[in-house]
């Protein structure tokens, strides 16, 4: 394969050179990684797990290092729109170019190891933040964590923002199990920020007395009706004991905030070439208000219209919905529709039980395959609940069917993954 190939080309072909989709394994991306040789060791690495939160808490602390004046690499998934948005260096993302570069110089290492799309992805980023030779790379975690791909490098922090159930056919049927395999991004040497308390999640007290632990819920006090986010800080003896914020982003959920803040606070240790800009912010709350408020994403409690009001968000799981169903329920509006599109490996049911208290009008449409669902099932289990639903074959279809059926004063909210999400922005950009 020649470096010539686009970049759609590329991706392509990369999909196809692994007999499954997902491959829970270290073994065959950690070889190759050894062969590329890569030098990290001037770069600080954070880890980020967890079932929800993990972009918004990324998003966050990338918005903080960026104002430091940091170099920061910043991998995630799935994209949105374009494969592009996985890998940001300095909040833009990587170009075409250097991606298929990136392609090349795995697939001449690799020889006859096969790997798959998200393995081949995670080792690009990797190689462009060594290009670039940026100060910090935040890992976002694919899935789990203790054999995910992200986990072939050791994490000089691991943060672990929530525990639900998502996945179970890879991480397991209890939150014990799951929790543990998302713990696997603990190394022996890592700094720890917890956005759960441990111990609730039956996680071994060992991570705790061998790592530097920061357990968030310990430490912070959030105000949700007030927006006001505390954290007591023991982190940073130069900075004050306690610091305290008033932050109105609808986007980001206020408990990630203080694991953003914990985060960075572990980091101004490991930059002493940048430490005393970052106190320097952490100190300025008009400042540190101002970045974090400015944080966004795309698909998280996402208004994209006020007449009606639309909100797109991702949520794909109970956790997810349940927290989705609190923001809606606060907002104000004479009928809500839900356009509901779904993956078939989620827990469906569990996941839309979350959303019948908002008495809404269901609007279930089948997803894209191979994953996708078919919208049967969705309207089957709301009108075995006494919901009122109409099925479209399409998001794009369904969309178009809410945006007709709405007032000024009603509400849209799109749900159910990163796809049907995408579908719909597409549909609304072309309204």
């Amino acid at each position: 394969m020649q470096n010539k190939k686009a970049l759609t080309q590329w991706l392509s072909y990369i999909e196809s050179q692994h007999d499954s989709a997902i491959d829970l394994s270290l073994s065959r991306v950690k070889t190759v990684w050894n062969r590329l040789d890569l030098d990290l060791s001037g770069i600080r690495v954070v880890s980020i797990a967890g079932t929800n939160g993990k972009g918004t808490t990324t998003a966050c602390i990338e918005a903080l290092l960026n104002a430091a004046g940091c170099t920061v690499g910043v991998y995630s998934s799935p994209h949105m729109q374009i494969f592009n948005e996985r890998i940001k260096v300095q909040s833009k993302m990587a170009p075409d170019r250097d991606i298929c570069d990136a392609f090349q110089q795995i697939e001449d290492a690799r020889s006859t190891i096969s790997l798959t799309y998200f393995e081949f992805a995670t080792l690009a980023a990797l190689s462009i933040f060594a290009k670039n030779n940026v100060d910090v790379i935040l890992l976002e975690v694919g899935l789990g964590g203790r054999l995910d791909a992200t986990n072939i490098i050791d994490a000089d922090i691991s943060v672990i923002t929530s525990i639900g159930y998502d996945h179970q056919d890879y991480l397991g049927d209890t939150l014990e199990q799951i929790a543990n395999e998302k713990a696997g991004i603990i190394k022996s040497t890592s700094e720890v920020v917890f956005g759960i308390v441990p111990s609730e999640f039956g996680l071994n007290e060992s991570v705790l007395q061998e790592n530097r632990t920061t357990i968030v819920p310990n430490m912070s006090e959030v105000d949700h009706a007030t927006g006001r986010v505390s954290l007591h800080n023991d982190l940073d003896s130069e900075l004050s004991q306690n610091l305290t914020f008033n932050i109105d982003n609808s986007q980001v959920p206020f408990q990630n905030i203080p694991i953003a803040f914990a985060c960075f606070l572990h980091l101004i240790q490991k930059l002493p070439s940048h430490s005393d800009s970052m106190r320097t912010i952490m100190k300025d709350k008009q400042k540190v208000e101002a970045i974090t408020n400015k944080v966004s994403l795309p698909g998280r409690y996402q208004q994209i219209a006020t007449q009606p009001k639309i909100i797109l968000d991702v949520a794909h799981n109970a956790q997810a919905t349940r927290y989705l169903c609190a923001r809606l329920k606060q907002e104000t509006y004479e009928q809500i529709f839900i356009v509901v599109a779904m993956m078939t490996d989620k827990n469906i049911e569990a996941s839309l039980s979350e959303l019948l208290l908002l008495n809404a009008a269901w609007i279930c449409c089948d997803s894209v395959p191979p994953r996708g669902e078919n919208s049967e099932r969705l309207g089957l289990f709301l009108q075995n609940n006494n919901q009122h639903v109409v099925r479209f074959t399409s998001v794009e279809k369904g969309t178009q069917y809410a945006i007709e059926q709405a007032n000024n004063e009603d509400m849209i909210c799109v749900c159910g993954s990163f796809v049907t999400v995408a579908c719909a922005s597409n549909t609304l950009k072309q309204l």
